[in-house]
């Protein structure tokens, strides 16, 4: 069984009203380990402090929630001041070499190719410090008191590091996923209380009275003020990751549009949702990472099925550029974070600047 199918396997599992019962004692033995670990990293371990503000974005459970555009968002926003961002580079040759990389826009290939899709995608929208490896206090080593703020991205769980301010991001449709801890299900732990704040992603997938709900329900265990709800928002389809090009001009256009990335279905909704029609698929592994063979593949089925154009998502642009020429008309998606109400945002930065400032 190839690692797609066996990842649909555990996802399909997860998704499913099971009787759990029979994993009760395995989920019960992860969750013993990882309350007696982090026990002993609270109490035991020193965390490390910074002379830069260090803002934590992370989630508790498997899978995304969109710590990546969520991240870009708040960076944005703090463009006043000078950033870098601290990541394990998931899936990258970085994360298994032991070694921390610190990147920026005078990085060579070389480099780069070691660090991963999301850490290049972000440095090619926001222009900062990037560290990438699997030790994230390793990386903040790297990093020198010039910086004012640094975002350690999927680092709820990391107690090495002296935070500022915990931000935890949780999937409005799913918040705890099927409420189980692995391997019965998607969470690492159920543990809100440690966040400063919550964000409710993909919460405009939601009625406004499932929102009030949810927030309800949360507010049992945590406060309502520092609860808030976002959405990830189409923000542009770029020709080669460069050209802006309207909607319109693709509406009659034979689309194939293929990704590697944790929420599959998401990327098919945000085209569908913009109105392109004729639209077919691939799904290729989470993070994949491109060859020949793959790009061939892709070519067969553009050829075969007499395809216009191709679309994809600047994670995987990052990967399977280096394939294309300027005679295939590839688009990449841009996404982008919002908050639902632009009230909630104010009042989101002025709490974290109030932190940090």
């Amino acid at each position: 069984m190839n690692k797609k199918k066996l990842n649909l396997v555990f996802i399909n599992f997860w998704e499913k009203s099971y009787d759990f019962s029979q994993f009760s004692f395995i989920e019960n033995i992860y969750k013993i380990i990882f309350y007696l670990v982090l026990i002993y990293k609270k109490n035991f371990l020193k965390p490390k402090q910074y002379p830069f503000k260090v803002i934590s974005v992370g989630n508790i459970s498997v899978g995304g929630t969109g710590k990546s555009v969520f991240v870009q968002f708040l960076v944005k926003n703090f463009s006043a001041f000078k950033c870098a961002i601290v990541m394990r580079g998931y899936k990258s040759k970085a994360e298994g070499d032991g070694k921390n990389y610190l990147i920026d826009l005078s990085t060579n290939k070389d480099i780069l190719d070691q660090v991963g899709d999301e850490a290049v995608m972000l440095l090619n929208n926001l222009q900062c410090s990037i560290v990438v490896g699997a030790n994230r206090a390793k990386s903040c080593d790297l990093l020198d008191n010039s910086y004012d703020i640094v975002f350690l991205d999927d680092a709820y769980q990391n107690f090495l590091i002296k935070k500022d301010f915990e931000i935890l991001l949780l999937d409005a449709t799913r918040p705890f996923s099927n409420g189980h801890c692995l391997p019965a299900g998607k969470l690492r732990e159920k543990d809100i209380s440690r966040a400063d704040i919550i964000i409710l992603t993909h919460a405009d997938k939601l009625s406004v009275d499932a929102l009030i709900l949810l927030k309800n329900k949360l507010s049992i265990n945590f406060d309502n003020e520092n609860i808030f709800f976002g959405k990830h928002e189409f923000s542009g389809l770029y020709l080669w990751d460069k050209n802006f090009t309207s909607i319109e001009f693709l509406q009659n256009k034979k689309i194939l549009a293929f990704a590697g990335i944790g929420s599959f279905d998401s990327f098919k909704n945000s085209l569908k949702d913009i109105g392109l029609k004729n639209l077919n698929f691939i799904e290729f592994q989470d993070h994949c990472n491109y060859t020949q063979q793959y790009f061939d593949n892709i070519l067969n089925y553009y050829n075969s099925k007499n395809i216009d154009v191709l679309i994809t998502t600047q994670k995987d642009w990052v990967k399977i550029s280096k394939f294309f020429n300027n005679n295939i008309f590839i688009y990449v998606l841009r996404i982008e974070f919002n908050f639902l109400d632009h009230t909630d945002e104010k009042k989101f930065l002025t709490k974290l600047k109030n932190k940090l400032l």
